[in-house]
């Protein structure tokens, strides 16, 4: 998803199709609730599943860059790098 001003509508990057912008909004709101915790080194024996089974990146009109990449569930949480 992308948009081109901060009070611009979503669109689907390289699609014609519009997004359920609502949704859309509800999905880019949702990236400022990502907690990361960081609970010491993690272990070489640990199945933390690839690292890259999802990844999520994002850019702010400010020229910040975020990239999330998502590994397997453990408990109530994901692995992450």
């Amino acid at each position: 998803m992308t948009r081109e001003a901060e009070s611009a509508d979503w669109t689907l990057a390289g699609s014609k199709e519009r997004p359920d912008l609502q949704k859309a909004t509800d999905l880019a709101s949702s990236l400022g609730w990502v907690k990361s915790r960081r609970r010491g080194r993690r272990s070489a024996k640990a199945d933390t599943g690839s690292i890259t089974r999802s990844s999520i990146k994002a850019d702010t009109f400010d020229g910040l860059s975020y990239t999330l990449r998502v590994g397997k569930q453990a408990g109530d949480n994901y692995y992450s790098a």
